[in-house]
């Protein structure tokens, strides 16, 4: 996952060119200076493994499913990008129906889980409990709040509000 990230590889990937400062061969290239031959052996198959293709998930699947948090998507796309690869497949997912039965049945279930893992009370099991579409099930655990403190919500509240007395 470090190694998708820093080196930017969707990006690179979609447009067919490495981000300035992020072409992975040349970091390669570089690492094997300074390591032993094995572990350059075992960085370039890691490369490799990440720049292989046939791997295309369209963000716009992620926004049809239900509970995954906003503030989430985007990490969870790379690491779809990254298991697929991992795993040697090729797919294009690109609605969230395919998404969702990649998630359930490839993955035996990595949705449910994921869920159950972001939420204290996972929405499937609040449904199942009876509240209606989940309702009151949306608490996330601390872990994965988004990152903007109450304090910062506060203070662009009052901030608005100011502004709204001033325009009155």
């Amino acid at each position: 996952m470090h190694t998708w990230e820093t080196l930017r590889l969707e990006k690179a990937l979609k447009s067919g060119r490495p981000t300035p400062g992020h072409h992975p061969r040349f970091i390669a290239a570089l690492a094997r200076t300074r390591c032993s031959q094995e572990t350059a052996t075992r960085i370039d198959a890691r490369i490799d493994t990440l720049l292989q293709g046939g791997v295309a998930i369209n963000g716009g699947a992620l926004v049809g499913l239900p509970h995954v948090p906003l503030h989430l998507r985007g990490s969870l796309l790379s690491h779809l990008h990254v298991l697929a690869r991992l795993r040697g497949e090729t797919l294009e997912l690109a609605k969230p129906a395919e998404l969702e039965g990649y998630l359930e049945r490839t993955c035996s279930g990595l949705l449910e889980r994921l869920l159950a893992e972001w939420y204290v009370e996972p929405p499937s099991q609040a449904v199942k409990r009876g509240k209606r579409d989940g309702a009151g099930a949306g608490v996330l655990r601390a872990t994965y709040e988004a990152t903007r403190t109450k304090a910062k919500k506060e203070a662009k509240a009052a901030k608005t509000k100011a502004k709204g007395t001033e325009a009155a």
